[in-house]
């Protein structure tokens, strides 16, 4: 009976709709990326199907048959008739998932889907989760209840994966034999331009070895195609933004050079070009045209600055966007004209289209005019650049008063994140925390200079650059804090009993370091949900900086939480007790070592708020505690 039921859902599959619509309604979010939903299928404009509290949904190629997960099972319902097939039924929660990632596989490897439909609809293909070793994790849910997941941190045991795949024309289910090491990873798979062929990318546990295997779904046959090391760690881009094209060929990232760049490969795994080439980092590949022409983001320029540019397939490279600052870019499908999004650190976003041949506007899509009113002199921004007396050479950008006096002496607010390939310093609008440096200017209107400079280990400027860090995560970082804390000291307009840092998640972590830097150069400081220890952090995320703990004690030993004892200024700590990502854990070890101590700090934690802390009351009220403790601390002289 399963069979015919199978066969005549394939044969429904046929029909397809002129105008298909899927509304997502009462979208109830479970981590950074999931939620459930409920979804109404709309066909010219009449509401025909519907599936309620459903995850990560795709339609097949005709928009006829939509693949979802519910209750940690794979579906696949025929919208034209109503027809619906569970594809799974050994899902169960924290246990086993099929069709959508873990918890730290969607964090960290930065997506909510885990499966894929070939390109003729007939095939489905997951990644599935045996998360039944994994260790849990609890926090309190307020009034009355406690939250359990499954959360694995550094050195512990990750969920075992594995590929499967349905025919949904005979209702077979496959396991593929994919070779992976038996703590290793599937970060990735897609189905290629063939209906037959899959792309599946593995990864091992220090992340340093990626493979792509080739997989026939109707033979069951894996073929290796392509294998990159590298002596530290591979960008997450080598597998985010895999590209699979309809002409039978891929594109790969890969820092083999010493910084990102694009690389063109036929589905045997040849190298048929480098389509990018020089001492600059791609950061963005937004497709290619039907004469072969890529279009790319890149830092060519400076790493402050990112402009779109094309290349041709004789490998001529023609910039689109020549104003300096910050460019991101939207394609139309036939990458004829885009949408230019454009600011530098003064100019908030203009939106121009552009023709994509030659990069001319077409015109002028949003002045934002408004914007550009309403922060009219409210202060000036500026990019600078110095030398640390380790001779380390950082960028960094500076906000002002608008009544900015030169013969006065004025408070300092450092803001820095600092992660592994993260950037804060850019020729654009959006620099800092809340965005377009919005709170930033509403501090410099109290009269504070607002700073940020990106150390090593961030993005945009090389491999070496941003790896230098490898197997130390913090130690320069906070340096480099510090030394900014230093050479602003130096500056006439700075008071240098003055100067405060802050910073949340990494940035929370690297305010503490620095905090504890010997040189006591802050006079007070705020940690937003800090790491104090990558031993409480979890695998995925740690392990590709740092390796486990088993094989780098000392590494992890630069944590916070065992640098207490020489932590100078007044802190302010603060954390979500339903932190899903950096745990409350983090900030209560820190705390308890503080109180054994005798050292009096503050603190702010919020019921029921996960990392982020969201909800405009509850952000309101904590960026109004971080402005008291501010002002109590530095605008006032000591």
């Amino acid at each position: 009976m399963g069979l015919v039921l199978a066969i005549c859902f394939a044969a429904l599959a046929v029909c397809q709709a002129a105008t298909v619509e899927l509304v997502e309604k009462n979208r109830r979010p479970i981590y950074r990326r999931s939620a459930v939903s409920d979804f109404y299928v709309y066909r010219n404009g009449m509401k025909v199907d519907s599936v309620m509290q459903a995850e990560c949904p795709k339609w097949d190629a005709d928009s006829v048959q939509l693949v979802y997960v519910k209750d940690n099972n794979l579906f696949v319902r025929n919208t034209t008739s109503g027809a619906e097939l569970q594809i799974t039924t050994d899902g169960k929660r924290n246990i086993i998932i099929n069709g959508k990632p873990d918890w730290v596989y969607e964090e960290e490897f930065s997506f909510s889907r885990a499966f894929d439909i070939s390109a003729d609809s007939r095939y489905v293909a997951w990644i599935r989760f045996d998360e039944s070793a994994v260790p849990t994790y609890s926090f309190p849910v307020y009034p009355d209840s406690i939250y359990t997941y499954k959360y694995p941190k550094a050195g512990e045991e990750n969920s075992k994966v594995r590929v499967m795949t349905y025919d949904i024309h005979d209702g077979l289910t496959r396991t593929l034999p994919i070779p992976l090491d038996e703590d290793g990873y599937i970060p990735r798979i897609f189905f290629t331009h063939e209906a037959h062929r899959l792309a599946v990318c593995t990864l091992n546990r220090h992340q340093n070895m990626f493979r792509i295997y080739l997989v026939d779904v109707t033979a069951g046959t894996v073929k290796k195609i392509l294998e990159e090391r590298n002596e530290r760690y591979l960008e997450e881009s080598i597998y985010a933004d895999l590209t699979f094209n309809s002409d039978g060929t891929f594109i790969l990232w890969s820092e083999r050079s010493g910084y990102q760049h694009l690389y063109l490969y036929d589905m045997n795994g040849r190298l048929l070009r480098q389509l990018t080439h020089g001492d600059y980092d791609v950061s963005v590949y937004y497709g290619t045209d039907r004469k072969g022409n890529v279009y790319y983001a890149s830092h060519e320029a400076s790493p402050l600055e990112q402009n779109i540019f094309k290349v041709s397939k004789t490998g001529k490279v023609t910039c689109l966007t020549p104003e300096k600052g910050w460019h991101t870019a939207v394609f139309d499908d036939d990458m004829r004209t885009f949408n230019d999004r454009y600011s530098d650190i003064n100019t908030p976003y203009i939106t121009y289209q552009r023709n994509a041949r030659n990069g001319k506007i077409l015109h002028v899509v949003e002045s934002n005019d408004s914007l550009c009113r309403q922060y009219a002199g409210t202060g000036t921004a500026e990019l600078f650049r110095f030398t640390t007396t380790e001779g380390v050479t950082l960028d960094g950008w500076m906000l002002r008063p608008a009544d900015f006096d030169s013969t006065r002496r004025y408070p300092v607010l450092m803001y820095q994140y600092g992660g592994p390939g993260s950037q804060e310093v850019q020729n654009s609008w959006s620099n800092g925390f809340r965005g377009g440096l919005y709170w930033e200017r509403e501090m410099a209107k109290k009269g504070y200079i607002v700073v940020c400079v990106d150390g090593r280990g961030t993005g945009a400027r090389g491999e070496e650059w941003k790896k230098c860090t490898y197997m130390e995560m913090g130690e320069k970082e906070s340096r480099d804090q510090v030394e900014t804390a230093l050479w602003l000291a130096r500056q006439s307009y700075v008071d240098a009993d003055r100067i405060a840092i802050w910073g949340w998640s990494f940035g929370g972590f690297n305010t503490l370091l620095a905090m504890s830097d010997a040189r006591h150069v802050f006079r007070c400081g705020v940690a937003v949900a800090p790491v104090t220890d990558w031993r409480f952090y979890d695998t995925v995320y740690t392990e590709r900086f740092m390796r486990t703990p088993q094989e780098n004690s000392k590494g992890y030993d630069i944590g916070p939480l065992h640098r207490t004892s020489t932590l100078s200024g007044t802190l302010l700590l603060v954390h979500g007790l339903a932190d899903d990502n950096v745990h409350f854990k983090n900030t209560a070890e820190y705390q308890q070592r503080l109180v054994m101590m005798g050292y009096p700090f503050g603190s702010q934690y919020y019921t029921n708020k996960n990392h982020s802390i969201l909800g405009k009351e509850t952000r309101d009220h904590l960026f109004q505690r971080i402005e008291r403790f501010l002002d109590e601390n530095m605008l006032t002289t000591k």
